[in-house]
């Protein structure tokens, strides 16, 4: 265990650490054919409910070699079961000090020795949360890790880049690819990577758009393809955005009337103007610029993609100034209820508490099934929604209890859990059966159905 005595933070704990065939030599040289850890703990903060911000339940690493003139070498690293928490929070503001050496330091000062590394994989069920308290509505989101592999890091070679591959899925819903390459150790620094999000909730991102135009979002799905570059000091960033199923409300009419002053027309207006035939907006956003003078959020993204249309849903907001929130809640949520979606596949009805596939479902799904299979190349999302009075035990089914439903915490949970489990139930089920591609099989975020006489069902899209 290492210590930090000044802050009382635990700054690393492992159970143990086991070395095979360690051999020392001179001039002096170190080698090991495997270094495995195991249990470890990193930066946790005294107290008893303080956790540790990362743990790992394994590291090995194979072939392992040290020396004053060659550096250190490993050929494999791998981390199984790596899980890792940040958490933003709000702080005053402070001018970073930068440290200026002398001329004389800057003489002195050496090249570090030689690393190489082939290769440094994680494995495991692994995961990665960040949280951020800075919002006014605090942000939340995981990602599990399928994979992630690093290759190729040699700090002799300057100009030789390394490649990395990230796989993974954000809250089990939005899957997220990213692979490239970068040269950390040249002069002139490089990255070349790309990005891509799929089935991203906007839900999710609300607490970012609340702060920045007074709109919080109640439906809808967020995709992002990304081409970054970085030469030096130079960044050129091209980014596409597609908005899909958006609805939206308005939670801060000063900030809403703020923005609207700005922009050519009503942000109510471009929504409109911007949405094409299926409804849904497609955005190319470039950032380009000097990274010395780069210093953008994730309120400026979202502004920057979402200022110039994305407010509020013109249907919605009217039910919502007009109506007010209980009539608006109750024409939304029989809209919600009563839509179709889109598409030539059959949704299934499950009975109400029940998640649970049935004979009737499973011959339901034969057809869904091949048909899915035989698009290959093509998405195709798994829509799940719990009927509102399913958490709500035997009472009358009008607006006012809607409300009561919905500002239940654990009532909202159990909605949220029971329609994941729905949508994960088929999920499962048909990756089982027919020859379907993981990643062209999505899962949508939970959603709730108001009809009074409703069904809770899974439908999917396309």
């Amino acid at each position: 265990a290492v210590l930090d005595s000044k802050s009382k933070t635990l700054l690393a704990k492992v159970n143990s650490i086991t070395g095979s065939t360690i051999k020392i030599e001179q001039p002096l040289k170190v080698s090991l054919a495997s270094l495995t850890t195991s249990k470890g703990a990193f930066l946790k903060k005294e107290g008893k409910k303080a956790k540790p911000e990362v743990t790992l339940s394994k590291l090995k690493a194979d072939t392992i070699t040290w020396s004053l003139d060659d550096g250190f070498f490993c050929d494999k690293i791998s981390l199984d079961t790596l899980h890792g928490k940040y958490t933003r929070v709000k702080s005053p503001e402070a001018k970073e000090k930068k440290a200026v050496l002398s001329k004389k330091q800057q003489k002195e000062k050496t090249a570090p020795s030689p690393v190489k590394i082939n290769s440094i994989a994680v494995t495991g069920k692994s995961s990665f949360q960040f949280v951020d308290k800075a919002t006014s509505v605090p942000f939340q989101t995981t990602l599990a890790l399928k994979a992630l592999q690093i290759k190729n890091i040699d700090s002799s070679k300057e100009k030789s880049p390394f490649t990395y591959k990230v796989k993974g899925k954000f809250d089990n819903y939005a899957p997220l690819n990213i692979s490239g390459s970068c040269t950390p150790f040249a002069k002139k620094f490089l990255v070349n990577s790309k990005i891509h999000l799929r089935n991203y909730s906007l839900e999710k991102l609300s607490p970012y758009v609340i702060d920045a135009i007074g709109t919080k979002f109640v439906k809808g799905q967020m995709s992002i393809t990304s081409d970054l570059k970085i030469k030096g000091d130079k960044l050129d960033l091209k980014n596409k955005l597609v908005f899909e199923r958006i609805e939206a409300e308005t939670v801060s009419e000063e900030l809403q009337a703020k923005l609207n002053n700005e922009l050519p027309v009503p942000l109510d207006m471009a929504l409109t103007m911007l949405r094409d035939h299926k409804g849904d907006i497609d955005l190319d956003v470039p950032v380009s610029g000097t990274l010395a003078h780069f210093n953008v959020n994730p309120t400026d993204i979202i502004v920057t993609a979402l200022s110039k249309a994305l407010v509020v849903s013109v249907t919605p907001y009217l039910a919502f100034t007009v109506l007010g929130p209980a009539g608006a809640l109750a024409f939304v949520g029989l809209e919600v209820g009563a839509a179709v979606i889109n598409m030539d596949l059959p949704h299934l009805e499950f009975v109400e508490g029940e998640s649970e596939l049935t004979v009737g479902h499973k011959e339901i799904l034969e057809g869904i099934g091949k048909k899915i299979q035989n698009d290959k190349d093509q998405d195709y999302s798994i829509c799940s929604r719990a009927l509102i009075w399913e958490a709500s035990g035997n009472i009358k089914r009008n607006t006012q209890n809607q409300q009561k439903i919905l500002k239940d915490d654990s009532a909202r949970k159990e909605l949220r859990d029971l329609a994941d489990k729905r949508a994960q139930n088929v999920h499962n089920y048909l990756l089982d059966n027919f020859s379907i591609n993981d990643d062209h099989l999505l899962i949508c975020a939970p959603g709730i159905n108001f009809e009074p006489k409703g069904k809770p069902t899974v439908g999917f899209r396309k």
